[in-house]
């Protein structure tokens, strides 16, 4: 769903597998906005040379839509860790981990968003959000869209340029905190994705059918991020570059209900590379020294190889009607070292809105 259309939708309506010490943390303060801002053109209030009685009634009230329209979302949150065996915390997988016990900056952000109409098919689009990142991250990585989108046919749109990868059920709204069912996604589930853009091709196929919505996509590009600090002791960041990617997905709308399927595949690259330690591994398993030999064959299996073949399968069901709601996902990672990325992982909510206030677990 585009971005302008959920933020509408949600102000109208009000809108773990991890270390311990992570489930034990206690937001203390969210405080989410959206607003809209939309530059109108001037119009002429002389009368056109025309017999206006025959016109329909409505037509009277029609205004063509302006061709710039600017939106803006932000969120300010603070976050505290209450442990006592040294955990940092961070949102996702791009974030400099917080060293101290609270935060302001896991979950605070700020999101400008512009489309701009060159003709009736065709619009420029562009996102920058300001958000905690890694402390090498360069400039650019703050912007998340950069795309021209065409729509050929009323069910048909082309976009090319730099997109967001649909991995997730709110993939299409991710930074905007302020239409989300939770305080933040869950960490375990949403924040291991070092991909949050991709600048390729998207072709998407909307259909509908008796209130029945589907919409099938394809995209085809390369990434390239730079992620938050691994470790406490290192202060060296990695560079993962997504190399021929291609991703499908297919959603259905029903009735409060959507269902949606998603595939990714990828060749995936680490800076600095793991090629010269596993070479070094590949020698050590070769010493007619059987105990170091075995560890270091065992090893060297777990150690990321460049360019190796990454797949992620992913399967989503939300549920939003008269006031309920139910939020779930599941994915399945592929790796040729399964000891190393292959995964499973999930997560259920269930919540019910109160007026202006949602509880859920």
């Amino acid at each position: 769903m585009p971005l302008r259309r959920y933020m509408h939708h949600t102000s109208a309506r009000g809108a773990n597998g991890a270390p311990p010490a992570w489930r034990r943390l206690l937001p203390c303060a969210l405080l989410s906005a959206a607003s809209t801002f939309t530059p109108v053109a001037a119009q002429s209030t002389a009368a056109p040379d025309m017999n206006t009685e025959a016109l329909p009634e409505f037509s009277a009230d029609f205004q063509e839509p302006p061709r710039l329209r600017i939106d803006g979302f932000g969120t300010i949150g603070y976050a505290h860790t209450d442990n006592d065996q040294g955990w940092s915390f961070a949102s996702d997988f791009m974030q400099r981990p917080s060293k101290e016990s609270g935060t302001w900056f896991a979950d605070s952000k700020l999101g400008l968003q512009g489309s701009y109409r060159l003709t009736d098919d065709i619009d420029a689009i562009g996102q920058v959000v300001l958000r905690q990142q890694g402390e090498s991250a360069p400039w650019h990585q703050s912007v998340e869209w950069a795309m021209l989108s065409w729509r050929p046919a009323p069910d048909w749109q082309l976009r090319l340029g730099r997109t967001n990868p649909a991995f997730f059920l709110i993939s299409d709204y991710r930074n905007v905190s302020f239409a989300y069912p939770w305080i933040r996604p869950n960490v375990e589930f949403y924040g291991f994705s070092s991909i949050p853009h991709i600048d390729g091709i998207e072709v998407i196929r909307t259909s509908s059918d008796e209130g029945r919505h589907w919409q099938f996509k394809f995209g085809y590009g390369n990434g390239k991020a730079t992620t938050g600090n691994l470790s406490q002791t290192s202060r060296e960041p990695y560079t993962i570059e997504t190399r021929n990617a291609m991703q499908f997905v297919v959603s259905r709308e029903y009735n409060g209900l959507t269902l949606r399927a998603s595939h990714q595949r990828a060749k995936i690259r680490a800076t600095p590379s793991s090629g010269p330690l596993r070479a070094a591994l590949a020698e050590f398993s070769q010493l007619p020294i059987p105990n170091v030999a075995a560890e270091a064959a065992a090893y060297n299996e777990e150690v990321f190889e460049d360019d190796s073949l990454q797949t992620y399968t992913s399967l989503g069901l939300l549920y939003d009607r008269n006031d309920w709601i139910v939020h779930t996902e599941a994915s399945l990672i592929g790796s040729k070292f399964k000891k190393a990325l292959a995964s499973r992982r999930g997560y259920f909510t269930v919540g019910r809105r109160l007026g202006a206030a949602t509880v859920y677990f």
